[in-house]
């Protein structure tokens, strides 16, 4: 049975969005997809899978226009994160996870599979899916991710991870999270309207959250999923 919570875990160079509760499966291959016309700024530098539709593409230019409009920082620490590529598929630990990320080629690309299309992603409160609340819930997911390629980068994180390790890595990255969503709280938004929309979706979804990564089910998946924690 799944939680209410969509998690994140880590194994090895993976960081993953973690689903606590069902089966593992497979990893999605990335085949690259050039554009045909020219790409908007926001989206230079990022490489998307067979997978990624022009939906999803329209999605995440939209959400990175909304950061650079309303919370530049953040914007910032989406592009400064490049190069990395984006897919839609099965993660490795499909079921259990709604996103991964590798890292990294040896051009130094990060990868980031996302378990369904980006405007599918969907808030931990099934009774909470307006527009609004499911961009701010793809924007966390992705600096989630995100904060993973820049721990790896970084040297923050070895290349074989165990549940320790794990635990570390995603502490930090729920920080990530949690820190962007209290920023959308705090933001005046350029459209007052839907900025007042953004602010209620990120305050319910971070309380609902911090609840959920305060019951420790996260560190659990950890656990479960590194069996070499005394190596």
């Amino acid at each position: 049975m799944k939680t209410d919570l969509a998690r994140r875990s880590s194994n090895q160079n993976v960081g993953i969005f973690v689903i606590v509760g069902l089966i593992i499966v497979g990893a999605t291959a990335f085949a690259a997809v050039p554009f045909s016309t020219p790409q908007p700024d926001g989206l230079t530098g990022i490489t998307f899978a067979n997978s990624v539709t022009d939906a999803d593409r329209m999605y995440l230019q939209t959400s990175l226009q909304l950061l650079q409009d309303n919370l530049p920082e953040w914007y910032d620490y989406v592009i400064q994160t490049k190069p990395f590529a984006l897919s839609v598929g099965n993660t490795t630990d499909s079921d259990w996870v709604a996103a991964e990320a590798v890292c990294c080629d040896e051009r130094g690309n990060g990868f980031i599979t996302f378990e369904d299309h980006f405007d599918r992603v969907a808030t931990s409160d099934s009774s909470d899916q307006t527009t609004e609340a499911n961009r701010i819930a793809f924007s966390s997911m992705l600096i989630h991710e995100l904060t993973h390629l820049r721990d790896y980068r970084a040297g923050h994180m070895p290349a074989r991870m165990d549940a320790a390790t794990c635990i570390t890595s995603e502490g930090a990255a729920y920080a990530k999270e949690f820190e962007f969503k209290r920023a959308v709280v705090k933001t005046r938004f350029s459209d007052m309207r839907s900025g007042e929309l953004y602010r209620q979706a990120a305050e319910k979804q971070l309380v609902d959250d911090e609840e959920q990564f305060n019951t420790n089910f996260w560190k659990l998946y950890c656990i479960l999923t590194h069996f070499n924690i005394g190596d």
